[in-house]
């Protein structure tokens, strides 16, 4: 006797990821990449403005 299913099986559905507050901002991304280099975000924005171009 078949059932009926007001729904598709959890096995046919497709989730997509959800929106919201992503997990890395681009700002905790650059610090970290300062953290990398062993300075910090101001020792390098004045390394950027002083180079040679």
């Amino acid at each position: 006797m078949p059932v009926d299913r007001p729904h598709p099986s959890p096995a046919c559905i497709q989730y997509d990821r959800k929106g919201g507050r992503p997990r890395t901002t681009l700002r905790r991304d650059r610090d970290e990449d300062a953290k990398q280099m062993g300075q910090t975000w101001g020792q390098l924005e004045r390394l950027a403005q002083n180079r040679d171009a």
